[in-house]
């Protein structure tokens, strides 16, 4: 997975032979209380967006496999200060 996050947060699922994955669900949810902020799907090839929230989040990515679900987690990675 890669993540970037200027003005917006914008990242990529791959699968074991790093090709997009295709309609994994992600989520953001706020740290330290799990709150759902945003989900999205990705497109064809693996990409996301989500708009910028201030904060620390972790970001779920759930994909469907014939009948299995496979949930990764990846905590911490955005802080964002307010700006005046």
């Amino acid at each position: 997975m890669f993540v970037n996050a200027q003005d917006s947060i914008v990242g990529r699922i791959l699968d074991e032979q790093e090709q997009g994955l295709d309609a994994a669900v992600v989520m953001l949810a706020s740290l330290p209380d799990n709150v759902l902020i945003e989900t999205t799907i990705t497109d064809s090839d693996g990409k996301f967006c989500f708009p910028v929230h201030k904060g620390e989040f972790l970001l779920c990515v759930a994909r469907y496999s014939g009948n299995s679900t496979k949930i990764s987690s990846y905590d911490n990675f955005v802080k964002r200060k307010d700006s005046d």
